[in-house]
């Protein structure tokens, strides 16, 4: 019998797992130019719309929001890399759309949910910071930050990151965002999405003294990749 409870309860952990994975990004298949369609979100969350540097993004802009900004202007159109916060709203969040670019090679929408924010305090010294394995992409703060990084010092882990590209024959490797002046560096502007396979203990100081809080934002656990 204890064994039996064992197995229903391993099941049932599961199957709520399943869910909240299922939970980690919605995709949603955008309609042709013109035309409208709703996105449900949750209310009050963070959301990063097609962080993926490696596949083409419809766009299209709000009729009727749900949303505020994350510290920047409001959006009024959202595409590639989008970033904004669900207002408290009852039940749910529902962000009537009306497309303005759509590729029919690639027209899905994917609305990333942020599960964590990892604050990283950036100075002139060099420290090291943990980041688990998982999906990340960057916030895109109006405030300049930029870290420089000692790849050589960081674990094994941090040169195993990657863009996510389907196509493994392209996909880039490395958790740097650019290198300049010999140096690996990542700044809260531009773009940056990577999915880390382990742990990665990345050394990391100000680069050319743009210090303050660089903030990534944790979509999950697991490698989501583009679509």
């Amino acid at each position: 019998m204890v064994a039996r409870n064992v197995v229903i309860a391993s099941l049932i952990l599961l199957c709520f797992s399943i869910v909240a994975q299922a939970k980690d990004v919605k995709r949603v298949k955008v309609p042709v130019v013109g035309e409208t369609f709703t996105v449900k979100l949750k209310p009050n969350s963070v959301y990063v719309v097609d962080p993926f540097e490696t596949v083409a993004t419809p766009a299209a802009e709000i009729v009727e929001g749900c949303i505020s900004s994350l510290g920047g202007s409001l959006p009024n159109v959202i595409e590639f890399g989008t970033q904004f916060r669900t207002l408290v709203a009852g039940s749910g969040c529902s962000l009537k759309l009306r497309v303005i670019d759509n590729d029919p090679t690639t027209n899905v929408m994917s609305f990333m949910l942020v599960r964590d924010r990892i604050e990283i305090d950036v100075t002139g010294d060099w420290k090291k910071v943990k980041l688990g394995k998982g999906s990340y992409a960057i916030f895109q703060d109006p405030k300049r930050v930029a870290i420089e990084l000692d790849l050589e010092n960081s674990s094994a882990g941090c040169r195993e990151v990657h863009d996510g590209d389907k196509n493994e024959a392209n996909r880039a490797y490395g958790i740097e965002q650019d290198k300049r002046n010999g140096k690996a560096i990542i700044e809260n502007r531009g773009s940056w999405y990577r999915i880390l396979p382990k742990r990665c203990n990345l050394r990391l100081r100000a680069f050319d003294g743009k210090t303050g809080k660089l903030t990534l934002f944790k979509f999950a656990n697991k490698a989501i990749l583009p679509r």
